[in-house]
């Protein structure tokens, strides 16, 4: 898996449009998916000050926060994926759901 942020953080430089394309290339070489954090990016307007079209193709996992929309404390999201990687994700959220208060405790 390629894991990358658009924009990262904490720096805010955004990886050109050209860039991902050249990691979704290589992550397709691989037959591994391309995650895409986009919380602080694209598809919001006005958070990100340069040139970036979305990406999306059955290889990739784009995230996204709501938190920008006046969300912060509600921690809700959406994932936009292959019906695969969703219903993968599906199936652990609950198991996630339960074991983070363990997890927090510790």
């Amino acid at each position: 898996m390629i894991c990358v942020s658009r924009p990262t953080n904490p720096t805010g430089n955004v990886i050109t449009d050209e860039e991902l394309l050249k990691l979704d290339a290589l992550a397709n070489q691989h037959g591994i998916p391309l995650v895409i954090d986009n919380a602080y990016g694209v598809p919001f307007p006005g958070i990100i000050f340069s040139e970036a079209r979305p990406l999306w193709n059955p290889n990739i996992v784009l995230c996204m926060s709501l938190s920008k929309l006046g969300l912060p404390g509600s921690r809700c999201g959406i994932i936009i994926a292959n019906e695969k990687i969703i219903t993968a994700i599906t199936n652990m959220n609950g198991i996630i759901s339960l074991a983070l208060a363990v997890l927090v405790r510790r």
